[in-house]
């Protein structure tokens, strides 16, 4: 059981780690009041120190005798603090990991056959270059048998200048002994007091 632990949690990590660097926002093509944005992220979580950072629930799901899962299953994944990452260039700020939020579903552990669909819900505190400073949380849907996943912004969580903040777009994340690295582009339309 304790193998089966260590590769969820091994695999959660993979997406739950992930922090933003947003880079180069400027306008967008045409005139929606959208503007483009390329973002490189960066976590401490590694492949080292995941059980620390990201702590999986597998005990709702029911393995076979070779230890497959029998039926999908919904697996919460705990965060801690302590590994916050600072953003850096048109967006600047931090994600406090222990405001990030993962329920998977665990549907065959194996490596061969990972099929481990996510939800990341993450918070972030930033300033936008073109938009102002405050918090926005970001949802991110994938599957851990894949590098790509997409993001999109919560609609109505924007605070201060960030009020009214919209956008959404592809992300591809790795993880190795070093850390999490991701790349994500897409549009963003800065809040109510932006769009003039």
């Amino acid at each position: 059981m304790m193998h089966k632990r260590a590769l969820a949690m091994a695999a959660v990590t993979m997406i739950a780690g992930v922090t933003i660097t947003i880079g180069s926002v400027g306008p967008a093509s045409g005139d929606d009041g959208k503007h483009e944005v390329n973002w490189v992220s960066t976590s401490a979580v590694s492949l080292v120190n995941f059980p620390q950072a990201f702590i999986a629930d597998v005990s709702r799901c029911h393995f076979t005798a070779t230890g497959e899962v029998e039926a999908p299953c919904s697996v919460p994944v705990t965060s801690s603090a302590g590994f916050d990452v600072t953003f850096s260039g048109d967006v600047t700020g931090t994600s406090p990991s222990d405001e990030n939020t993962v329920l998977s579903v665990g549907v065959a552990f194996n490596p061969a056959t990972l099929d481990f669909p996510f939800v990341n819900y993450q918070s972030y505190h930033v300033t936008v270059a073109g938009c102002g400073t405050g918090s926005v949380m970001l949802r991110f849907d994938g599957n851990l048998n894949t590098p790509a996943s997409t993001w999109q912004i919560v609609a109505h969580s924007g605070r201060g200048d960030l009020t009214g903040i919209s956008g959404k777009g592809t992300a591809t994340n790795t993880l190795d002994a070093t850390g999490t690295r991701g790349q994500a582009s897409g549009r963003i339309r800065c809040g109510k007091h932006h769009d003039d």
